[in-house]
């Protein structure tokens, strides 16, 4: 062996002379203990096929980089030695020994068989091994006769943790030996740590990463240059399905981002979309990106498309700007009911004072009435820009929801008989009291369920309901009249929008922000033909 082609590491230095002999008095005091013979090699078997392919699959990183650094230091030195790695259990993983034509190469290369004190006795890989440190053995130090003629050093591998993974050994005939053969062990083993530390980190790197891919909300999906979906973390499984391995075409449209930087060859920025769920009908907004990664190790290249789901900035800047026409016709509607009020109420007195005289007889009073039910009509329209223009505050106090419910039920009774419209009303046990303004959610109700009323047909019945949520009490109206077109859903809570031929259109827009004021959430549910379900929810305090 060329000595000066290797530096001997600190560590062989460390077990002075007088240590290593009292390290190996105590394996041989263990080697008796175990039974081993002494006289004779062991009658060992190696471990089964499927278990010897298990534990290279448990070690695989240990044998990847090890591998490499055996074959060339067999290579290297042309004299007749064996090289071996085991792992921490001491069973033999990888051998390298073919000049070694010696009854004992059966034994020191056959991958399976176990190296261990309690199976060969004393020996350098199996020591190493039991004490955690390096070892050297010559000749009779072994305690199997067998190895009399043998040189043998070992080392124990470690993780990052500390912890041994494994053993290398070199052994060599007896003539071959030299006081640097432990050495050369312990600089291969070092180069091997130092490698599996290196692959290890960045298998955790790479896996800590595909962990943060793979928890993020926002979708994130590979393609091949052909459009083939590769991988997809489970974000976009949830939201855009289970398409590994299909096609970009099978879910997304040509215009999609995917399908543009495919087609074009180029990455995209803050691509926005409207993606309709090919099963739920469910439509989202999303903001794409989409870049290409040139995979060198592989010669290969992916196109990686991160998403993000803006549908709630999007509902949220619809809000916005909803506020902000809110807030024009504010102020709009206060300057109209400074303007109209007065002379309203003027002529609404005069004409009540008219019908009262009998001015109005035969076929006039029918135009009077008519005059005076319109009269009306722009009232109750001014008193609804004066709600908008100045929303009350609400004056919370704790309030028993069901009875508020109830007690509205009652005051439209009559609305409901005159319709020839059911009610029917469902209250959960032990509701809880809920802080609000009476007044308010009262005047929430009465929308709702005239809503109810004159959407449903004769004959048809109208639900309440109040129900105990886990942070919420939830009050349902549900009527059967013909329900709302799902494309104009979002647009029930804009001011002046209604269905109804003399509808004004502000009920809902008030009841809306009366509910938000309670911090609380107004949502609809409705399919024509099927009716329509309000649900209001208000915080339990």
């Amino acid at each position: 062996m060329d000595e000066a082609t290797w530096p001997i590491p600190q560590a062989a230095l460390t077990l002075s002379e007088a240590e290593r002999q009292k390290k190996i008095r105590e394996a041989w005091e263990r080697s008796r203990r175990y039974g081993v013979p002494k006289d004779r090699l062991p009658n060992v078997s190696p471990v089964p096929p499927e278990e010897l392919a298990r534990r290279k699959a448990h070690n695989r990183i240990l044998l990847e980089v090890a591998q490499p650094f055996l074959d060339h230091l067999f290579e290297q030195i042309k004299t007749r030695f064996i090289v071996v790695i085991c792992d921490a259990d001491g069973i033999l993983l990888h051998c390298r020994g073919e000049r070694l034509p010696d009854p004992l190469l059966a034994h020191h290369t056959t991958e399976g068989l176990c190296w261990q004190e309690k199976v060969y006795g004393a020996n350098a890989l199996g020591t190493a091994l039991a004490t955690g440190e390096p070892m050297s053995m010559v000749g009779r130090e072994h305690y199997c006769e067998a190895f009399y003629d043998m040189t043998c050093a070992a080392t124990p591998l470690r993780d990052m943790e500390g912890r041994v993974i494994g053993g290398l050994a070199v052994a060599a005939y007896r003539e071959e030996h030299s006081p640097y053969l432990l050495g050369m062990v312990l600089s291969t083993g070092y180069a091997i740590e130092q490698a599996y530390l290196l692959k290890s980190q960045n298998l955790y790197v790479t896996h800590l990463f595909n962990e943060l891919v793979q928890v993020s909300d926002d979708p994130v999906l590979i393609c091949t240059e052909e459009g083939t979906i590769e991988s997809m973390n489970r974000a976009a499984r949830r939201k855009f399905g289970e398409h590994e391995g299909a096609s970009v075409d099978r879910i997304f449209s040509r215009h999609n981002a995917i399908a543009i930087s495919l087609r074009e060859q180029r990455s995209l920025r803050d691509f926005r979309e409207t993606f309709v769920h090919p099963v739920t009908g469910e439509a989202r907004e999303y903001l794409w990106d989409t870049f290409w990664l040139d995979v060198k190790a592989r010669g290969v290249r992916r196109l990686v498309a991160c998403a993000r789901d803006i549908t709630r900035v999007v509902e949220l800047e619809r809000a916005l700007k909803q506020m902000e026409r809110l807030s024009v016709m504010g102020r709009f509607s206060a300057q109209i009911a400074h303007e109209i009020r007065n002379p309203l109420a003027i002529i609404r007195l005069a004409m009540q004072m008219m019908k009262e005289k009998g001015v109005f007889v035969g076929p006039y009073e029918e135009k009077a009435n008519l005059i005076m039910n319109e009269l009306n009509r722009i009232t109750d329209l001014v008193q609804y820009f004066l709600q908008i223009s100045k929303p009350a505050v609400p004056k919370r106090r704790k309030s028993d929801v069901v009875q508020l419910v109830s007690e509205t039920c009652r005051l439209l009774e009559s609305k409901m008989v005159e319709k020839s419209v059911s009610l029917a009303e469902q209250y959960d046990e032990a509701v809880p009291l809920v802080d609000l303004d009476p007044d308010q959610i009262r005047q929430v109700l009465i929308n709702l369920i005239q809503n109810a009323i004159e959407a449903t047909a004769p004959g048809g019945q109208i639900t309440v309901s109040v129900r105990k949520l886990e942070a919420d009490v939830l009050i349902t109206v549900a009527d059967m009249g013909p329900g709302i077109p799902t494309e104009r859903l979002d647009e029930i809570f804009e001011p002046f929008f209604t269905t109804k031929p003399c509808g004004i259109g502000l009920g809902l827009a008030n009841s809306k922000a009366i509910v938000e004021a309670h911090d609380g959430t107004l949502d609809v549910s409705s399919m024509p033909g099927e009716g329509t379900k309000i649900f209001v929810y208000l915080p339990i305090q």
